[in-house]
């Protein structure tokens, strides 16, 4: 029996960030940042949020400081968790959770 997951986005994140070939992420379009962010090609939690996904989840998930910058001058990645990881998030008050594919465009047409 395949495990049922959830997909967890931040109802407040709306910051859009550029990885620099230095590892660095800029900020390229402005906006709130949220205990999540994410797009295709990267993750960023939050300190708290990063921390309660590492009680819950152990050793099953890598976690690496990242670095913000804004100067002047994607499409947005998702995130699955179990359940069980589900409920250890829910005093963040800016995620917000829904069954599988369930917000996801053509979800029905399978």
């Amino acid at each position: 029996m395949r495990a049922q997951l959830v997909h967890v986005a931040s109802t407040v994140s709306s910051v859009k960030l550029v990885r620099l070939d230095t590892g660095e992420y800029q900020v390229w379009d402005p906006g709130e940042f949220g205990s999540l962010l994410a797009a295709y090609d990267y993750i960023l939690a939050t300190e708290p949020l990063a921390n309660a996904l590492k009680r819950a989840c152990g050793d099953d998930i890598e976690l690496k400081p990242a670095t913000v910058i804004r100067r002047a001058t994607y499409y947005r990645g998702h995130l699955f968790l179990s359940f069980e990881v589900k409920a250890c998030l829910a005093d963040f008050e800016d995620l917000r959770f829904s069954p599988g594919f369930s917000q996801f465009p053509g979800q029905n047409s399978y």
